[in-house]
């Protein structure tokens, strides 16, 4: 029976322990972490890498970028893949959520504990779905699109590129949001929002425009 390889998380700060924990609760094991400003520490019992090519035969490991911020995840991707083609990542499922076996989930894509994906969803790339999500049937979060702990969303709903779903927040049925977007914490949205855009309150409105890698968290 083939083995399932270890995994390396590319990050060590708060989000790399929420991954950790799903791996782990998965059974899957932890290889050690990259991260060069800790590389003198040990996380979780594991040794911190300065970087892959201090790792051993590093195409034998399965990655997993371990970064809230989308932009950043992004850029940290294209990074890793121009140096090391090679590199394969992991999609990881905390053994206490559900993922309708009609669903697809894309690589480096991370679904934390208790948390609810319905059929027929499709979720691409390097995409975070924290902590208590609900995404109900036949909704689509592209590449590096993140949900926020205990976030709600609606039926055939589309999240953009990068979008943020923030902490509590609800989305109705039915709504497409463009890339780059966040929905601010607590809010309800219930209408389209474009691309670029900051949304706020219940019902969610227009704050402002927002540049395509300004810092969030």
């Amino acid at each position: 029976m083939k083995q399932t390889k270890k995994i390396i998380l590319i990050g060590a700060g708060g989000h790399a322990a929420s991954i950790s924990d799903a791996i782990l609760s998965s059974q899957r094991i932890i290889k050690g972490y990259i991260d060069e400003k800790k590389s003198n520490e040990a996380v979780m019992g594991h040794k911190v890498y300065k970087s892959i090519l201090e790792i051993d035969n590093y195409h034998n490991y399965e990655y997993c970028i371990a970064v809230g911020d989308n932009s950043l995840r992004e850029r940290i991707f294209k990074k890793t893949i121009h140096q090391f083609k090679d590199v394969k990542f992991a999609t990881i499922i905390h053994s206490s959520s559900y993922v309708s076996n009609q669903s697809i989930l894309g690589d480096g894509t991370v679904i934390l504990g208790n948390s609810f994906i319905g059929p027929r969803c499709n979720i691409k790339n390097h995409c975070i779905i924290n902590s208590g999500t609900s995404i109900d049937h036949d909704c689509h979060l592209d590449e590096f699109s993140s949900t926020g702990p205990g976030s709600i969303i609606g039926g055939t709903v589309s999240v953009g590129k990068k979008s943020v779903i923030a902490i509590g927040s609800s989305i109705k049925h039915n709504i497409t949001i463009g890339d780059n977007s966040i929905v601010g914490a607590n809010s309800y949205l219930k209408d389209d929002i474009g691309n670029n855009a900051v949304y706020y309150g219940t019902p969610a409105r227009f704050i402002r425009d927002r540049d395509s890698d300004e810092k969030y968290l």
